[in-house]
């Protein structure tokens, strides 16, 4: 006899849920940075302690989260930036649109702190919320703390024995797979400073700086300098192509790393990559290419709500736009060679 078909309860959809959405340290921290980013920083400053095992922290200078707002912040499914599913697609201009990256960073965490101000207000509040998303109403405090959002994920994956496992053991791997994403993000945000420190011996005064740009840049060339070092800079060479997209690609450039972007959000794009590694190799290079690309585009012509950390993207017209690049690339390589 086969089993009765019944709802699942609601604890073990949560968890279920919050463990794709969240799925290691580098989405984890690609969520904060997000909320960072639609809340209008210029300034963002992230601290690994123990490598990001202890306490995963991110803190901006932007507009903070409004009173009213602050007991929902990690609540599954509200959100600020939409109100329906086509606003996805037709107006929204914001990174983050799914309201579960505090619930799902809570669920799966031993505590979530949120510190948040207002320019408005005189102090900040203190906040901490259960696994459930809901607001430990007995630990609000004001605080002293300049305008702005600081959120603190304690013990990620503590909740999920296995990926609290796999954290632990692979966390240089984790760690690089998170600079990489970092450096996406300082590239394609103009304006924009980023710090990354790792505080894993704070207490004897050994932290160490992994990421630092300025936030007075303001184009591709100056975040990629400051970014990834000065000596990439001469083998970059812009090209101008249809569909509003501004590319920027090199030579023979001492690093191999490719960066892609629609719009400012940082994206993988599998087929631009293969279009770009091909003209590469067909000129007899091994290495392949560093890139940083930027592509502005219709919101109507790309879809990013395909993966849970929404890096994976459907372009309407990826013929065409692999076309344009291969066609640029190959000019541009072709007259240097």
């Amino acid at each position: 006899m086969s089993a009765e078909i019944r709802p699942i309860d609601p604890e073990s959809v949560q968890r279920i849920v919050a463990g794709q959405a969240v799925f290691d340290l580098s989405t984890a921290l690609k969520e904060l940075v997000d909320n960072a980013l639609d809340a209008k920083s210029r300034t963002i400053n992230i601290r690994l302690f123990n490598l990001g095992i202890d306490i995963l922290e991110v803190s901006d200078d932007g507009m903070g989260v409004p009173l009213a707002s602050r007991p929902y912040l990690a609540t599954p499914h509200a959100t600020s930036k939409i109100r329906a599913f086509d606003e996805i697609y037709a107006t929204a201009s914001t990174l983050g649109f799914r309201g579960e990256a505090l619930f799902c960073l809570a669920n799966l965490s031993t505590n979530l702190i949120v510190a948040t101000r207002t320019r408005d207000e005189a102090t900040a509040q203190k906040l901490e919320f259960r696994r459930d998303g809901s607001l430990r109403t007995d630990t609000v405090t004001s605080i002293l703390k300049k305008v702005g959002t600081t959120v603190a994920v304690v013990g990620l994956m503590d909740a999920l024995p296995v990926r609290r496992h796999d954290l632990i053991k692979g966390i240089q791997t984790q760690r690089r797979t998170m600079l990489r994403m970092l450096e996406g993000y300082a590239i394609f945000s103009p304006g924009v400073g980023f710090r990354l420190m790792d505080m894993m011996d704070a207490g004897r005064g050994g932290e160490s700086l992994l990421l630092a740009t300025p936030q007075n840049s303001s184009s591709i060339e100056e975040t990629v300098s400051a970014t990834l070092g000065p000596k990439v800079l001469p083998f970059l060479c812009p090209i101008q192509v249809d569909l509003s997209t501004v590319l920027e690609a090199p030579t023979q450039s001492p690093r191999n790393s490719q960066y892609f972007a629609i719009n400012g959000r940082p994206v993988e794009l599998k087929q631009v990559s293969r279009v770009l590694n091909e003209a590469w190799r067909a000129l007899g290079c091994k290495k392949r290419p560093f890139c940083a690309l930027q592509f502005t585009l219709p919101n109507n012509e790309y879809d990013i709500n395909l993966s849970p950390d929404k890096r994976t993207v459907m372009l309407t017209h990826e013929p065409q736009i692999c076309a344009l690049v291969r066609d640029a690339v190959v000019e541009l390589w072709a007259s240097q060679t």
